[in-house]
């Protein structure tokens, strides 16, 4: 379906190609659909990606900071890889830093021109004026624009083609 036409236009367009950003609830196979992207890329094209989990991510950053290492060097190397493939962007506390993080992880893609793939269980869209301060992890009240700014959210919608990923959940299907 979508996504590998994306995989398709992704290798005839090369480094100048959009990113791509699958949206829906939760349990609808949005990672999925991107790890079977991923592995084609790499397997049938020789794409160098980068898979990461964003929450995985900032624990690591954390981790780096507390022995020392800094942030950017981490982040950095995340800025060049071809493909960055994000995993459950917005997802956390939506911390100031962890928006900072979001946000320097997208500028440098945004700046070297360099694509971007990433799964959200938070649809694409302006900000609700839902703050997460007065509410839990309600991923039905918050747009994206709420989890990771407007900045990001503005370079996320200029870098990247939107794919809904419709269906049911099939966590809760195989329960």
């Amino acid at each position: 379906g979508g996504t590998m036409t994306w995989c398709k236009s992704f290798v005839e367009a090369g480094p100048s190609s959009k990113g791509l950003i699958l949206h829906g609830g939760v349990g609808r196979g949005k990672t999925h659909l991107m790890i079977a992207a991923i592995r084609s890329l790499i397997l049938d094209h020789g794409v160098s990606v980068r898979f990461i989990e964003f929450s995985h991510l900032l624990t690591d950053l954390k981790k780096g900071f507390d022995e020392g290492r800094g942030e950017s060097k981490t982040l950095g190397a995340l800025g060049q890889i071809d493909l960055l493939a994000i995993d459950e962007l917005g997802k956390g506390k939506s911390t100031d830093w962890e928006r900072a993080v979001a946000d320097e992880l997208v500028s440098k893609r945004y700046n070297s021109m360099k694509p971007l793939l990433a799964t959200t269980n938070y649809p694409p869209a302006r900000s609700s004026g839902a703050r997460t301060s007065n509410l839990s992890d309600d991923a039905s009240l918050q747009t994206l624009e709420d989890r990771v700014g407007d900045r990001v959210f503005s370079r996320l919608m200029q870098m990247c083609d939107i794919q809904r990923v419709e269906g049911e959940d099939y966590r809760a299907k195989n329960r």
